[in-house]
């Protein structure tokens, strides 16, 4: 918005459940303190519109949670009507919720209000009745295309494993650091789902597939994508070392704050109803992300 100034629409991606309401109450309050190089906010109010007849409970009660000045957020839901809405917009309160039903309002206002900036946040995949959503929930992918012309090349210092494993194996970092072995696996480290980036590449042709063709029974649908199988950290390094040759060199240290002890994907839902599947070989997986490593290094 400050690049590109008002008058513009951006469509933002978030989570589903809670993260949405977090995502429009973060996004709603940050648009509310944006201001321009003379210091004037660029916009006079932050309205935030929800499809359905009365407020949503949750996003109304994240919004309000984060008001720590009286009077920063109004909202127009049952007890009050349009006159109530058109006040609120007239006295420039900084975050207005309202329901879609009071739009008209709203699209009124704005219309007649020359000189005066206005973001409106909107639901789009719930008020939109004509659109369909597919959110596909993954984490730690991993590898690169069979043919080493796509991969992952990460700034500076990886933060994921399998990148480093890699930049360890071409010599860029003389070890890999171990967060903790005491944990209650069965090796002592952490366990991740880890799926193959080709893999997920699939199912998200799979899902705009379904779209396309009408299958889908909600307008949003959520799948979980993973192999369902959790691998430690010292697993997945000794399937490298199986899967290239290569000696990986490593250090166990301490345990890294905040990191959760085993955590893996529940598929089931995307496999049946997507017919779609993670099985690529591990192995398979970790020799692509080598060949890929070596690719970019010039590495023979």
């Amino acid at each position: 918005v400050k690049t590109n100034g008002v008058g513009h629409n951006y469509l933002i991606q978030h989570s589903a459940g809670s993260g949405k309401s977090n995502s429009i109450a973060w996004l709603a309050y940050r648009l509310a303190s944006l201001h321009d190089d003379e210091n004037r906010a660029i916009y006079s109010s932050v309205i935030v519109v929800t499809d359905r007849t009365v407020l949503d409970a949750q996003l109304q009660a994240t919004i309000s949670g984060f008001d720590h000045t009286l009077g920063t957020v109004e909202t127009i839901g049952e007890g009050k009507n349009s006159q109530n809405l058109k006040q609120a917009l007239n006295d420039g309160v900084r975050i207005i919720v309202t329901t879609l039903q009071k739009f008209p309002v709203i699209f009124e206002e704005v219309d007649e209000a020359n000189g005066r900036n206005f973001a409106i946040i909107c639901d789009e995949a719930h008020a939109d009745k004509t659109l369909n959503a597919t959110i596909l929930r993954y984490f730690n992918p991993i590898g690169a295309h069979p043919s080493a012309l796509i991969g992952e090349l990460p700034n500076g210092v990886p933060q994921n494993l399998l990148p480093f494993i890699t930049q360890t194996a071409a010599g860029l970092r003389p070890e890999l650091k171990v967060f903790g072995n005491d944990y209650n696996t069965p090796d002592g480290t952490c366990i991740r789902d880890y799926i193959y980036v080709v893999d997920l590449a699939k199912a998200h042709v799979k899902a705009i597939d379904r779209m396309l063709n009408a299958k889908d029974r909600q307008q949003v649908e959520v799948f979980n994508l993973g192999t369902g199988t959790g691998l430690s950290v010292l697993t997945l390094i000794n399937e490298f070392e199986a899967a290239t040759g290569v000696k990986i060199p490593y250090t166990i240290v301490g345990r890294r704050e905040g990191d959760i002890e085993q955590v893996w994907a529940a598929p089931e839902k995307a496999n049946k109803i997507l017919g779609w599947k993670a099985d690529t070989p591990i192995r398979d997986v970790l020799a692509s992300a080598w060949k890929w490593e070596k690719h970019i290094r010039n590495i023979q």
